[in-house]
């Protein structure tokens, strides 16, 4: 069952991420993701890559998570919510480029 097992991979990655194994949590999340395309995955990947300072991968991460989101709220793809980037973390928001890259692919 892919989504059993994409609940598994993401309660190994929590448990990886709690004992400062980020790596290893990103790539069961990334596994997880591949068996179930779940937004909520997306997530934790993004806060990850931000964790490890892999800033351009978080970007992207947060991006495809607000698309997915939207897109399974409204049934349509590509309208994402330009205030939907309070999930990018602050450092990220900041960077001028980077958010205006981030609210240009939302928008």
């Amino acid at each position: 069952d892919p989504v059993l097992s994409a609940e598994v991979g993401d309660r190994k990655a929590a448990r990886f991420a709690k004992s400062g194994q980020l790596a290893e949590a990103y790539d069961e999340l990334t596994f997880a993701f591949k068996l179930c395309p779940d937004p909520k995955v997306l997530l934790n990947m993004a806060k990850l890559c931000t964790a490890m300072e892999r800033y351009q991968e978080a970007l992207d991460a947060y991006k495809s998570f607000i698309d997915q989101a939207q897109d399974e709220a409204t049934g349509e793809h590509g309208h994402g919510d330009p205030e939907a980037t309070h999930f990018v973390p602050a450092r990220i928001r900041n960077d001028g480029d980077l958010q205006a890259d981030c609210r240009r692919s939302i928008t």
